[in-house]
């Protein structure tokens, strides 16, 4: 056991699990506060990573677990200016495919999400890794047990027919700390037609057809998948498989932020919503908590409300008629959005740059924070690294339906 003590990693050995244990020695004593220290072996040594102010990654090495004279790495830091990725967020994964790291990202707040990278490199003169396409792997969900924060991770495998299971953590909006635990089945998702995924450029597919222990699979084959809360499969002969949300609480998150998408020139969104007469509710919510909201598809009375913001403006565009299932896209061409019910132009909105959104992550059934459950139904979320016109859009729709 190594509990964070400060400046120094000490190291604790149980003599009667659980309940006694005996400190034989520290493996490193340094000049900064080391936080949340992980040991793992890999090519006949014992590592051991840690960060410095948070945004620095400092690694050690010894040839025993119970040496107090640990070597720094030649290179330390081994990362630096790296807020998103240099807190350790859980402990690290050996297997014969590499090393897992996972880090605590705290751009935007302590704990905000956790980040999953693969070490390409480790020697006691070399590092280097990259961050895993699934990754973040873990982030708040905005209500309930993990509202605020999740920031540690820490999975363990069940077998080959189990697949994984992991402990969390998480905040409550009054600060209190909760545990979770989140399995990832041992399945994989029947990835959707290679050349249709090439073709329009998609980035992320959710048809919601392969949903699985919570796990929302991403079938264009990017692995970004996200995580349901509560929600109940629907089937509608036109649509096919969606999800509807029946409790307060029920949603699907999006971990991921999708910066360098939503910043470039171009884009496209895909919704398949129903909002089952809803007067007023929030179907998707896409930023970071109440404050930097930057794409917000809403119900509002007679038709449907897609907003967007950069930080300082905010433009919106309305039409359509969410009384009935509803294809709503979002188009991002240069300096001009532009809106689409089935195939309708709803108009456009020009001089708004990217949606401002520091350290973001998408709520599809739900307002960001609060707001109130959607009512209806959704049955897919498509993103595209291009521009979809109302044709493309067609073509593409008629394709998968």
């Amino acid at each position: 056991m190594c509990p964070p003590t400060g400046r120094r990693v000490e190291l604790w050995k149980a003599t009667d699990v659980p309940a006694a244990w005996e400190h034989v020695g520290n493996a490193i004593e340094v000049d900064y506060y080391s936080h949340d220290p992980a040991f793992f072996r890999y090519e006949g040594r014992w590592w051991l990573v840690t960060d410095r102010g948070n945004d620095e990654v400092m690694v050690y090495y010894s040839d025993e677990l119970e040496a107090t004279d640990w070597t720094p790495h030649a290179e330390n830091p081994v990362v630096a200016d790296r807020i998103t990725a240099a807190r350790q967020g859980g402990p690290p994964i050996v297997t014969d495919d590499g090393v897992f790291v996972f880090f605590q990202d705290l751009r935007d707040q302590y704990g905000d999400k956790v980040r999953a990278y693969r070490v390409t490199e480790l020697t006691p003169e070399t590092y280097a890794d990259e961050e895993l396409p699934a990754s973040p792997v873990a982030a708040e969900f905005g209500t309930g047990w993990n509202e605020t924060s999740m920031h540690t991770f820490d999975p363990w495998y069940l077998g080959p027919e189990e697949g994984w299971r992991c402990a969390v953590d998480g905040t409550r909006a009054s600060g209190e700390y909760a545990i979770g635990i989140f399995d990832a089945p041992a399945t994989s998702p029947k990835l959707a037609s290679e050349a249709l995924v090439r073709m329009h450029g998609v980035a992320v597919w959710y048809d919601f057809d392969h949903v699985a222990g919570g796990t929302v699979y991403d079938r264009s084959g990017n692995g970004r998948h996200a995580m349901a809360r509560g929600t109940r499969m629907v089937d509608s002969t036109t649509f096919g498989v969606g999800r509807a949300f029946p409790s307060d609480g029920d949603r699907i998150v999006m971990p991921h932020d999708f910066a360098d998408l939503f910043r470039a020139d171009t884009f496209s969104l895909l919704l398949a919503v129903s909002a089952d007469g809803a007067p007023e509710a929030t179907a998707l919510d896409y930023g970071k908590l109440a404050s930097d909201r930057g794409l917000v598809v809403e119900a509002a009375g007679s038709s449907w409300r897609v907003t967007v913001s950069d930080g300082p403006r905010k433009e919106t565009t309305e039409g359509g008629n969410p009384s009935r299932t509803t294809w709503l896209a979002l188009v991002r061409g240069g300096d001009e959005y532009r809106a689409y019910a089935d195939g309708t132009d709803l108009g456009s909105a020009s001089g708004i740059n990217g949606p401002g959104i520091t350290a973001g992550y998408a709520v599809l059934g739900d307002a960001m924070v609060g707001g109130r459950r959607w009512p209806g139904e959704i049955y897919g979320y498509w993103l595209f690294d291009g521009v979809l016109d109302a044709e493309g859009l067609r073509r593409f729709v008629g394709k998968i339906t």
